[in-house]
Order: C-alpha cells, then sequence, then structure tokens
C-alpha cells in the first residue's frame, strides 16, 4: 500500500491518496499531537472517514511503539521487570462515533479495507440490534426486551449472558480484530454468547471503539459500558448534527404520569419489603434499601407532585423560564446536594422491584432526569445551567388507568401535564464529556460551516479548523436551481403553494422527466413526510403517478424501520434494471443521513423543496426567542432566529445533496426544485463545492437538454474509461472462466466505446494471453492464435451486442460512422408529457418541419426525416396519422431510447398490447432506419421476453410499415 509521511509519521493509505486527504490526515496528526480540538470539513465523496481512521490509528501505533520503547529501557535501566511507565505516556485509546449505527457500519468497513484493518476494534450497539436470545429478541418493544434481559441476568437464566466469562478468552471468538455488530451477532449464534454483554468486555482491550453519539453523551451509558473518556481521541464523525444532539441529550420531560408511576412503585416496594420481612426476617432482606428510605422518597415526590399541579397551562401550551421550574424541584423533594444520592436510591429500588418482574417505568425515567440535573456544569455555574432551558408545560393525553396506576384526574380535578425541559445551550450537552478529560475531540462532517458560530455555540476552544474542496471536476456534476416546471409552472413549495394542483402535476412531470434522462438510480427528496404522501396522493388521482411509473420504478421511504430495510434493498436490486428505479424520501430522513448512494444507486437528487422547520412548532419558536434573547444582551457572536431557522433547512437539504458524488469518479446531478433557492442569500450557505457549479434556470426544456447531454457525455466517458481498464488489465477474454469481469459487462463496454479499428488495435497491442489474438501477433501460445478474419468476427460479435444507453451509441450499433447524433437538436420538443403539451395546430392540417439527416452507412448514404421542434405533436396531413397516436409514439421513444434494451422490450410490450402498431410503424421507420431496427433486435439478449414474442413484435413493425 501507499505510504504517506508526515515528518516521521508512515501512514499507509489502501491507495495513493488524494491532495485533499493528504491535506485532512495532516490537520488529524496536528490535533493529535499537540492536544487541540479540531473542525475538520471535507465534501462527501472525498475520503474523509479513511483518512480519519488512518492517520488516527497510524499516529496511536506510533505512541504505542514510543511507549513500549519506553518501558523497555525502564526496566533495563531498573531491573524491575514490571516497571511502569507514568500514565501521561499512556496508549490512548480511539473513540469514532456517528449517529447511527449504518454510518458506523460504514466506517468499520473503510477500516476492514485499510493497512489498518487488524486493529482491535468493536462496536457498541442496543439490545435490540444485538440479542440473540430466542424469546427476548422476539419481542416487539425496546423497553420489552431491556426488560426481560434484566430479568433473566439478574435470575442467571439466560444461557448466552452467563457464557461470557467462559468465552471471552476464546481465540476462536477473539480471532477477528475488526468486529462490527454483525460478526459480533453472528459469532453469538455460533458459539451461544450474548454478544450484547460480550462487546462490554471487548472494550477494555480495543485500541478502537465505535459507537453511537448517545452511548458517548450519556454518562450512564458510558459507566455500564466501562468507557473511561480520560486521554481518549473522540473523533465525531457527520457532526453536522451535533449542535442539535447535545441539545437533546441533556433535554428530558416530566409527566404527571411518571410522577404517579413512580409514588405507585414506591408503595408496591414499601408492601414487598414489609412483607419479606414480615415473613422471612430483616435478614432476608437486601440491605440496598430500608423502609424509612422509601417513605423519604414518596414524601418527596408526593410533594413535587403538588406544585406541578397547581402550574396552568392552556390548550396550546406555556413557555416558562427554566430556572422556575429547576427552582421547584430544588425546592420541593430534591434538592440539589442529594440528586446523586436521590439517583443510586432510584436504582436500587428498580433492582428490587424487578426481581418480581415489576416494571419500573416511573423511578427509570425519573433516574434519568435527576442525572442530568445532577451534573457537573450544574453545580460549577447554576445560574448559566438553568438560563440555557426553557420549559413548555402542556397537557397530557392520559389514557385509560389501570387498576395499578394512580389517576391523577379524579384526583382534586387536576389535568396531567407535561413539562418539557428543552436545553437550548448545546455546551451543556457537550461539557458532560469534555469535563471527563480526552486528549482531544475531532468534529468532522461535509457540512459544518459557519464553523465560527459552531465552535461559539459549543463553546469549545477548536483551535485547528480545515475546509476542503472537493476532489471532482466541473464537469462530473450538473447542478441547477430549477425555478420553473413544465408548462412554465412557478416551483415553490412554500406552505401557501404546495396544495396547488397546477404545482403538484407540474412538480410530477418534472420528475417523470427528469427520470427518463437520468440513467438507473434517481433520489426524489420532499421537505416532509406530509408534502410527500399529498404529492402521491395527488399524482395517483391524476393519472400522473402511473405516467412516472413507466419511466422508472417508484418506491418510497417508510417511516418504520422494519419495512425500511426492504424497501432499501428492493431500491438497489430495482437500479440495476435497464430503467433503474427512484427513490422518493424526506430530508432529515433515513435515507438522508448516512446512506451511501455511490454510482448507478444515485445519478441524480431531485430536491422539491426547502426543509424548513414547522414553523409554528413551540420548539423552534423557543429556540428562536433562546436566540434573539442571546443578541439582544448583548452576544455578538450570537446569531439570530431567523438565521437560525435558514441555516438548519440548508443543513438538511446539503446533507440530502452529499447522498451523490461518493467518490473522484462519480459523477451525478442535482435539480433544486424551489424559486426561493435561486437568491444570493440561500445559497451561500449552500456547500462550497455545489455554490461554486450550480446555475440557475427557469427553462425547464434546456434544462432537460443539458441534462440529456450532461448524461450522455458522462455516460461515455466512464464506459471509456472502464474499457481502457479491462483491457489494459488483460481481461478481454469473453469466457466466464478467464475472467473476473461479467462476460456481458465486457461486451457492452466494449460495444459502447470503441470503433472495430480501435479493438483491433487494442488487441493487437496486447501482449497478454488471451481468447482472441491478433494477426499482427502471430507468437501467441500454441492453440490460440487465431487469423484476422477470425478476430474481425469476434468483433463484430461484440459490436451487435451493443445497448441503447444515450444518443450517440445508436449509430455505433448501427456502425454508422457519423458525429451527428441521431437524437434530435431539440431533445425537449420530444421530452414533454402528451397529457400536458399545448397543442396549438392540433386541429388544423399542416406538415410538420422535417430536418434531413445524413448518415453514412454500409459506404453509401442514408437520409432520414427527423422532427425537430415542437411541430412533432402536430398532424401529418400526408400520412392521415391520428394526432394522439403521434405523441403516444413520441412518448414510447422518449422512455425507451435513453433506458437500453430493457425499456425498448418493455415499451414494445405495451404498445402491442395497448396501441394498433399499424399506425406508428411508418412514424418508426422514419426515426430508426430499418438496419438499426435490425440491429436493436439482434442485439436483445432478451431476458425481458421470450424469443418468439419478439420476432412477433419486431415482425409486426417491420413488416406493417412497408404497407
Amino acid at each position: 500500500m501507499p505510504v504517506f509521511k508526515i515528518d516521521d509519521l508512515d501512514i499507509h493509505f489502501p491507495f495513493e491518496p488524494y491532495d485533499v486527504q493528504k491535506d485532512l490526515m495532516s490537520k488529524v496528526v496536528e490535533c493529535l499531537r499537540m492536544r487541540q480540538n479540531g473542525l475538520l470539513e471535507s465534501p462527501t465523496g472525498t475520503g474523509k472517514t479513511l483518512s480519519l481512521l488512518c492517520a488516527s490509528i497510524a499516529w496511536q501505533r506510533k505512541q504505542k511503539s514510543f511507549v513500549n520503547t519506553l518501558k523497555h529501557n525502564m526496566r533495563q535501566e531498573t531491573g524491575d521487570k514490571n516497571a511502569h511507565v507514568s500514565a501521561a505516556f499512556s496508549i490512548p485509546k480511539i473513540i469514532y462515533s456517528s449517529r447511527t449505527h449504518s454510518q458506523l457500519s460504514q466506517a468499520i468497513q473503510e477500516l476492514k479495507r485499510s493497512h489498518y484493518k487488524d486493529s482491535r476494534a468493536i462496536v457498541l450497539g442496543s439490545r435490540d440490534l444485538m440479542c440473540v436470545h430466542e424469546e427476548v429478541s422476539r419481542l416487539e418493544s425496546s423497553q420489552a426486551k431491556i426488560m426481560a434481559c434484566h430479568i433473566r441476568v439478574h435470575a442467571h437464566t439466560c444461557g448466552y449472558y452467563n457464557a461470557i466469562n467462559s468465552k471471552k478468552e476464546d481465540p476462536l471468538i477473539r480471532e477477528m480484530a475488526v468486529m462490527d455488530i454483525e460478526d459480533l451477532v453472528k459469532k453469538g449464534k455460533t458459539h451461544r454468547f450474548c454478544p450484547f454483554y460480550m462487546s462490554r468486555e471487548f472494550v477494555q482491550d480495543a485500541e478502537v471503539v465505535f459507537m453511537p453519539y448517545n452511548y458517548l453523551l450519556d454518562p450512564k451509558l458510558r459507566s455500564s459500558h466501562g468507557i473511561d473518556l480520560k486521554n481518549c481521541v473522540i473523533i465525531l464523525d457527520e457532526g453536522h448534527n451535533i449542535a442539535q444532539i447535545c441539545e437533546e441529550s441533556v433535554s428530558f420531560e416530566i409527566k404527571s404520569s411518571t410522577i404517579a408511576h413512580c409514588i405507585q412503585e414506591l408503595t408496591k416496594a414499601m408492601n414487598e419489603f414489609s412483607e419479606t420481612t414480615n415473613e422471612l426476617g430483616n435478614s432476608a432482606v437486601t440491605k440496598d434499601i430500608s423502609l424509612g428510605m422509601l417513605i423519604n422518597l414518596k414524601k418527596s415526590f408526593l410533594e413535587l407532585e403538588t406544585e406541578l399541579d397547581a402550574i396552568q397551562t392552556t390548550s396550546e401550551g406555556i413557555l416558562l423560564p427554566g430556572q422556575q421550574l429547576l427552582q421547584i424541584i430544588f425546592q420541593h423533594g430534591f434538592p440539589p446536594m442529594s440528586l446523586i444520592r436521590t439517583v443510586d436510591e432510584l436504582d436500587k429500588i428498580s433492582t428490587f422491584l424487578s426481581g418480581s418482574n415489576f416494571e419500573t417505568l416511573g423511578c427509570d425515567k425519573f433516574s434519568s432526569v435527576l442525572r442530568v440535573l445532577a451534573s457537573q456544569s450544574m453545580f460549577r455555574e447554576p445560574a448559566k445551567f438553568a438560563e440555557s432551558y426553557k420549559v413548555f408545560v402542556q397537557y397530557e393525553e392520559t389514557k385509560r388507568a389501570k387498576s395499578d396506576i394512580r389517576s391523577y384526574d379524579s384526583r382534586s380535578n387536576k389535568s396531567a401535564k407535561v413539562f418539557n425541559f428543552w436545553c437550548f445551550n448545546p455546551a451543556v450537552g457537550l461539557e458532560t464529556m469534555m469535563l471527563n478529560g480526552p486528549r482531544c475531540v475531532l468534529l468532522a462532517s461535509g457540512t459544518l460551516s459557519p464553523m465560527s458560530f459552531l465552535a461559539k455555540e459549543l463553546q469549545v476552544p477548536f483551535l485547528v479548523q480545515h475546509t476542503n474542496p472537493h476532489i471532482i471536476k466541473d464537469n462530473q456534476l450538473f447542478a441547477s436551481v430549477v425555478t420553473c416546471g413544465p408548462e412554465n409552472v412557478r416551483l415553490s413549495s412554500s406552505y401557501q403553494n404546495r396544495t396547488d394542483k397546477n404545482y403538484m402535476r407540474s412538480l410530477g412531470d418534472l420528475i417523470r422527466l427528469v427520470c427518463s434522462v437520468v440513467p438507473k438510480g434517481v433520489l426524489v427528496f420532499f421537505p416532509s413526510y406530509s408534502v410527500m404522501d399529498l404529492c402521491k396522493r395527488e399524482w395517483e388521482q391524476t393519472g400522473m403517478w402511473g405516467m412516472m411509473e413507466q419511466t422508472k420504478k417508484l418506491m418510497m421511504e417508510p417511516r418504520g424501520k422494519d419495512a425500511f430495510k426492504k424497501t432499501m434493498d428492493d431500491y438497489y436490486s430495482a437500479v440495476k434494471t435497464s430503467t433503474g428505479a427512484c427513490l422518493m424520501a424526506v430530508c432529515r430522513g433515513k435515507v438522508s443521513e448516512g446512506l451511501d448512494f455511490t454510482d448507478d444507486n444515485g445519478r441524480a437528487v431531485i430536491i422539491t423543496g426547502i426543509p424548513y422547520s414547522p414553523a409554528k412548532d413551540p420548539h423552534v419558536l423557543a429556540k428562536q426567542q433562546y436566540l434573539n434573547n442571546k443578541q439582544s444582551n448583548g452576544d455578538r457572536d450570537c446569531i439570530s432566529g431567523s438565521s437560525w431557522y435558514q441555516l438548519e433547512a440548508t443543513r438538511a437539504l446539503n446533507q440530502a445533496i452529499g447522498r451523490i458524488i461518493r467518490h473522484a469518479h462519480d459523477y451525478g446531478a442535482i435539480l433544486i426544485c424551489d424559486e426561493r433557492c435561486a437568491s444570493k442569500g440561500f445559497q451561500i450557505n449552500l456547500s462550497a463545492w455545489v455554490q461554486q457549479r450550480i446555475k440557475n434556470s427557469s427553462n425547464f426544456d434546456n434544462t432537460l437538454r443539458e441534462l440529456g447531454e450532461f448524461f450522455g457525455s458522462s455516460v461515455q466517458k466512464e464506459r471509456a474509461e472502464l474499457s481502457k481498464s479491462l483491457l489494459m488489465k488483460g481481461r478481454k477474454s469473453l469466457k466466464a472462466k478467464k475472467s473476473s469481469v461479467d462476460q456481458s459487462v465486457i461486451r457492452q463496454v466494449l460495444a459502447d466505446t470503441t470503433t472495430e479499428q480501435e479493438l483491433e488495435d487494442l488487441y493487437a497491442d496486447e501482449k497478454c494471453t488471451v481468447e482472441y489474438s491478433s494477426g499482427r501477433n502471430p507468437t501467441q501460445t500454441q492453440g490460440q492464435s487465431q487469423s484476422r478474419e477470425t478476430v474481425k468476427a469476434n468483433i463484430k460479435q461484440i459490436a451487435d451486442l451493443g445497448d441503447l444507453s444515450n444518443a450517440p451509441t445508436l449509430a455505433k450499433v448501427a456502425n454508422f460512422n457519423s458525429s451527428v447524433p441521431v437524437y434530435p437538436k431539440s431533445f425537449a420538443a420530444f421530452s414533454k408529457s402528451p397529457a400536458s403539451s399545448k397543442t396549438p395546430m392540433e386541429n388544423q392540417k399542416k406538415k410538420i418541419k422535417l430536418a434531413s439527416r445524413n448518415f453514412s452507412y454500409g459506404g453509401g448514404t442514408v437520409s432520414k426525416a427527423i422532427p425537430e421542434t415542437p411541430g412533432a405533436y402536430s398532424t401529418l396531413s400526408a400520412s392521415g396519422t391520428d394526432f394522439n397516436d403521434f405523441k403516444e409514439f413520441w412518448n414510447w421513444v422518449k422512455i425507451a431510447i435513453p433506458h437500453g434494451h430493457g425499456a425498448f422490450v418493455k415499451s414494445l410490450r405495451i404498445f402491442k398490447s395497448d396501441r394498433n402498431t399499424s399506425k406508428l410503424a411508418s412514424k418508426i421507420m422514419e426515426v430508426f432506419p430499418r438496419e438499426l431496427l435490425d440491429k436493436c433486435f439482434a442485439g436483445l439478449s432478451l431476458g425481458v421476453v421470450n424469443r418468439s414474442e419478439l420476432t412477433i413484435i419486431k415482425d409486426t413493425i417491420l413488416n406493417q410499415s412497408t404497407h
């Protein structure tokens, strides 16, 4: 593997790193050596994750070598074989954290393909993902799994858990250095141990630990998993949401029902305690709790309940200062100095009641609340801590009280409430981690800007800040803000306009037409689920959905996590078909965060609107009020509430955009279909690599034409590079057993990218032993030398198998040698929807204008008339062709050609069953020479229809065209 040197540090990289990767790794090493925190921004597709891991692990190994040398020297000098170096020279553990398990899984895969795949690495996950117990794993809710697990572990009735100690040193279990969740679960099932608890055992010896953000920020989870942050290197990847996540980590709610549950659970514990004492004596009762402790806690909850019941609210809810509510908690039952002790007592009560299979929802939830209030930041700066909170009080949606739960509605006629304690200062959440003494924190993402505001908001000194450009060239990205759709309809997903039927029809038509031009996978992002559902209902009612399905298979992002995996598997499979697939999703959803749509999986992203948070949402209004107050109080570095609102929406949009262009050779298109995004004020917050390349367009026909040209040139270039790569590696064999590349892929690539002469030259130049050899190289292995005629025949066979994936390829499939494209110059003329196209000449008998195109074919010249303008939608008086049939034909041409053989045949089948082809056959022949159609049909290897059905279709069109 190539080695990149930074001073005396060697960093092994899977390939020769790009300049942006070298720059990023240099900044990582600077942070590690100088113990400085860093903000590192690098666009998606620039190898950010791989650079972070390789640089940090290389430095870690260098540090380990230094410490081991130091130990060796000390032991030699002192003669003490057990001599230890100072803790200051300990080897830092690397903690790599991201928001979701799918993001962590991708990072682990990057590590597995690197030089550092032998690092001892482990990933931490939830019981939902890691439980292998036959009964517990089948439970539906996470809470039920946790409860069932606790009961079995406490009673030692889980065989998987009981096997941990005996199997944690088993070499068969530890043989894999890098273990992700799937690896652990597979080994857990095979060797019958609990992956969830085994991962905790592996944390201590691990060099790299992967974990979600909540495991890192939650003190209880850190403690239960044995995670010590002291001197650790913490990498927060995909950190664009870190401010919001830190706020959420220290936000909490107190419900009237939660307090009622606490009182009920304490009463239950008191009864259990008394019964056990009376029957078996004091010695039979756990020493962890006492009757006096239970009585005092119940008294505290009753006192707090009375105070909270006295607070009035409205049906819309009210917003109160955090200080007012915190004061009530501290003065009525839970003083600050007793919080840590109370947390410990509530945990002991939960353990005591779990032995009776009693679910402690109240004590567990309230214990989590007190953990936040007992944080060091509250004791260090209590006034600042209180100012960071706003409390939104609303009525609780109560369920019918169970027999064992107190009914707060029936008592004193008080309504149940929810007290939402919202923290708007992310520094409070991050401080709980920073106070544990990590060596440094690296915050990395593709969308961190503006960095100055983020650093100020987190209140952490980020002395190292770095922003990378993208590694792609301008011709790899098509980016446009489309302000008008088909029929020149204004595009805006504003609240006032999103329900307009003309807007929804134009948006659907735009998606349909873009899908007809873009190959393989297309992603469409909506601002929210409600907007996506609204558009789908409208399109289904008007028939637009059916028309869209003719271009690509349509799918929608589901809300449930179980259905999500199936949807994604179906999408990836559909992308591989000739027509491809279109996945509709939402900004801030699972698709937009952390999933990788490399190459054909994501050739275009369509943004249908700006993903603003609901403007009337109480949380959004409270955050804006909090920021405005800070600004008015003289905080110059703080942005206004409205600026924050805009920035949050743009960051979500940038994340959705970043699903495409995932490596240096990738290419794709970005279409932002909202006129509000055309302003400079909006575009200044777009990712820099998009800002530099995006342009505004008010003419959709021009945009569609340019989009077609972009993909035509991109596909040709990609295939040419692949063709060259395959040939240079000696993979020219058309026999699968002689090639590691699928023979059909080679055939298609060669046919689409090379002429006969080029193929002959390439074969002649190759010195490797292949199935076909050129007459120019007679000195080949005996039995493999063949004549030039055989070579030509083989080349001809390859050329006959070319597909119809883009316009220039059509000429080559038919052996045309012309630089004139087969498509009309005015491609948009044939891209309009028949249902929505305006036809001013529909009732007139007027010949359309035809452009004569000459193609060199077989040594002669073939002249064909090809429609040139939107007049192609008018009638043909000479032939008497029905106007609707002619429109339908052009719709067929538009669908068939960009997507290759599968769509070609599928469209013919639809035509055969739904239309009388006799009227259209002659029109087909006006665009496609008979020889070209012969080639098209001959080249189809046909998994779509059987040979006999294909013959019928072919004969129908070709024969009828002669009548």
